[in-house]
């Protein structure tokens, strides 16, 4: 059964799509506080976000760079502004779709069941296709769950750092550029500049070196771009290799 949270100031605005959803099946959830919403989907994703809120309360594009730290949940973004470069920018930071208000019941209950099937489509390739674990020498990273560990020690990422390290960890010793990198982990982000690779990669090594100072693992090559390097030694350096290389070939 999919579910649905609404943040939506005055509940009830949509209250006929809530019905026709839940005549399909659809569990719909409704959160007039964006603080308390936010909270909720760090105990519980849902999966699909519908942010309706009136431009003077609060801008749409934060809720969706909050959520985008941790999540790639469709989030559908519903406003009465009727304004373009409102909707270009929600769209360039993270939101699915966005839909002119006023819309009837029915024509927005047809989106919102587009993303949920093309959500369901995604998460059954990820389930089908992807390794559940990836090896390599001390670094383990499960993508189905968006889970790292380093000697261990679990490293909490954005989702963003996340995809940047696993780029360069499923082609370990390979060097990638900037560019590179912009695609593998921010292909629909047409506003982001291959500059800012240098900050997240940063980053990536601060929560890294915070659980290992002497993490050494993602190597600048000035000019070029980084790579993915685990230290070879006799117990876990060159079976880790050929474990990471198993996985993905010549990927």
């Amino acid at each position: 059964m999919s579910r649905i949270a609404f943040i939506d100031s005055k509940r009830e605005t949509f209250a006929d799509v809530h019905v026709r959803l839940r005549e399909q099946d659809i569990t719909v959830e409704t959160f007039s506080d964006i603080k308390f919403a936010l909270a909720a989907f760090q105990r519980r994703m849902p999966d699909l976000i519908v942010i309706n809120l009136p431009a003077a309360e609060v801008d749409a594009v934060s809720i969706i760079s909050r959520i985008r730290e941790t999540s790639i949940v469709p989030v559908m973004v519903l406003s009465s502004a009727c304004d373009e470069n409102d909707a270009i920018l929600n769209l360039r930071f993270g939101a699915d779709d966005y839909i002119s208000l006023p819309v009837s019941p029915q024509l927005l209950t047809e989106r919102i069941k587009v993303l949920l099937r093309r959500q369901g489509m995604v998460l059954a390739h990820l389930e089908a296709s992807t390794v559940k674990t990836l090896v390599c020498g001390d670094l383990m990273i499960d993508p189905s769950r968006h889970s790292l560990s380093w000697k261990g020690h679990d490293v909490n990422l954005t989702v963003k750092e996340f995809q940047l390290l696993y780029a360069l960890v499923r082609r370990p010793g390979i060097v990638k550029s900037r560019d590179q990198l912009l695609s593998d982990a921010c292909p629909d982000e047409t506003y982001e500049d291959a500059r800012c690779i240098d900050s997240h990669i940063k980053r990536i090594r601060k929560k890294l070196k915070e659980v290992d100072p002497e993490f050494s693992g993602v190597e600048t090559l000035y000019g070029i771009g980084y790579r993915f390097t685990q230290p070879h030694d006799s117990a876990n350096g060159p079976a880790a290799w050929r474990q990471a290389e198993s996985y993905y070939g010549a990927n």
